[in-house]
């Protein structure tokens, strides 16, 4: 009797032991995957994606929040790895301006999530509006 006891226990305890493992196991890797938002894109080219995905009136929401938003495109800077790295292909990236690792351009609005997942690509933001300085007489 004593016997069973030992045994029932130890299997017990390792399969208590097993499902915490795989619990665990699933728990990490789904941290890495689903619903996690790209954390190369800026945060209101996120928002857009998200109100262009609900079939919401994307240009709209680009007017209000300063985007520049025409025919499916929106205007943004893209920051590279390194100077010599270029634009992935096959995200209809059309190039306004380089310099060094950033590059001003119009891409896809469909486009943009894919592009940011690219190792060439180190972040996709909005571009600024340049600060103009006034000289005080």
């Amino acid at each position: 009797m004593r016997k069973f006891f030992k045994y029932g226990l130890l299997i017990a305890i390792l399969s208590s032991l097993m499902i915490s493992v795989i619990i665990a196991q699933k728990s990490f890797f789904t941290s890495f995957e689903g619903n996690k938002k790209p954390e190369k894109l800026e945060n209101l080219l996120q928002k857009l994606i998200e109100v262009y995905s609900k079939g919401e009136n994307a240009e709209s929401f680009a007017e209000t929040n300063g985007i520049f938003y025409k025919e499916g495109k929106v205007r943004v800077v893209i920051e590279l790895i390194n100077e010599q790295a270029n634009i992935p292909e096959g995200y209809g990236v059309v190039i306004e301006k380089r310099y060094k690792n950033m590059v001003q351009a119009l891409v896809p609005i469909e486009n943009l999530e894919a592009l940011s997942k690219s190792p060439l690509v180190k972040f996709i933001r909005i571009p600024k509006e340049p600060i103009l300085m006034m000289k005080l007489v």
